[in-house]
């Protein structure tokens, strides 16, 4: 567990392991998790920019944006927790990503 926390935090240019979510650090059964906890979203923002080439704090905001309408509410808002949808937040990314380009 140590060693993956080392190469999540070098990966992300973090000196503060501690700062390293732990969802991240524990993989899934399956290795393909269809959702994950919105402070781990939010955590990988800088990462995302940078594996698809997204600079400029404006685009930085308009991921978080995207990132926060992809949150999965608990139905009735009393069972569950909250998450972020990864296949939808991807979607978005690459339809945002296209319009990038397109600039």
């Amino acid at each position: 567990m140590i060693q993956r926390r080392l190469k999540i935090a070098q990966a992300h240019q973090i000196q503060d392991l501690s700062s390293v979510p732990v969802e991240l650090i524990c993989a899934s059964g399956s290795g393909i998790d269809p959702h994950i906890n919105i402070e781990t979203a939010y955590f990988q923002i800088p990462r995302i920019m940078k594996a698809r080439s997204i600079t400029g704090d404006k685009n930085k905001l308009k991921i978080y944006e995207m990132i926060h309408n992809s949150i999965d509410k608990p139905v009735g808002r009393l069972f569950g927790i909250p998450h972020v949808n990864v296949l939808i937040l991807n979607l978005k990314l690459d339809e945002f990503q296209r319009e990038l380009e397109k600039k």
